[in-house]
């Protein structure tokens, strides 16, 4: 599913500029070279921007072999390396602070919670987002993960610190059953991928850590 959204997204940003009208016969490095570039005048970040070109590449590379086109090399463009952001102590310190529960919203909670389930099991957010209530080994103080990246399921520690969190947010998560997602938002449905990165951003921001990266 999430592949398939990928190259949904890099279809809609690539026939912007090489519209679905275009002659395929008249498709060529400069048409290329130029898409780049107007990727950059938008300030698309370089790394976006290689991904849509190799996928730009896999479409072109089929007609070349079907001969609906002269054949061409396509480079992608260098990514530009840039350090990763990292969480000081004090960043640190103020992100797993427990917000006071008689004012805070159930957003928020759930922030707290799964700040403190990152950085106590290191998973990707697609993992992290695939949890069902039912993977969490409440007895031994494991947790299964089935959604990775390379497809192979893990089975992780979760330490008792951590356990007690997840124990306690479950009395006010309140599932109907063991199928439910652990995390959720406020209307009980799975909690989406693409808007938890910003609810982190606008967590971390009000506790004063200016630095938002998941990783």
């Amino acid at each position: 599913r999430d592949t398939i959204s990928h190259y949904e997204r890099s279809y809609r940003v690539i026939s912007l500029y090489i519209t679905p009208e275009t002659d395929i016969s008249t498709i060529n490095k400069t048409t290329v070279d130029n898409f780049i570039i107007s990727l950059r005048e938008r300030n698309i970040a370089s790394q976006t921007i290689t991904s849509y070109i190799k996928d730009l590449s896999a479409i072109l590379h089929f007609f070349m072999r079907e001969e609906y086109m002269s054949s061409f090399s396509i480079s992608a463009p260098r990514v530009d390396n840039h350090p990763v952001e990292i969480y000081t102590d004090e960043d640190l310190k103020r992100l797993l602070k427990k917000p006071n529960m008689k004012r805070c919203d159930f957003t928020e909670y759930t922030n707290w919670v799964i700040v403190n389930f990152f950085l106590g099991t290191g998973i990707r957010l697609s993992s992290l987002v695939a949890i069902k209530i039912k993977d969490i080994d409440f007895d031994n103080e494991l947790c299964n993960i089935t959604h990775t990246k390379n497809r192979k399921a893990l089975v992780i520690p979760i330490n008792g610190q951590l356990m007690k969190v997840i124990r306690e947010y479950l009395k006010y998560r309140k599932p109907f059953s063991e199928e439910d997602y652990l995390f959720c938002n406020t209307f009980g449905e799975q909690i989406n991928k693409f808007t938890l990165p910003e609810n982190l951003r606008a967590y971390n921001k009000k506790r004063g850590v200016t630095r938002t990266g998941i990783h």
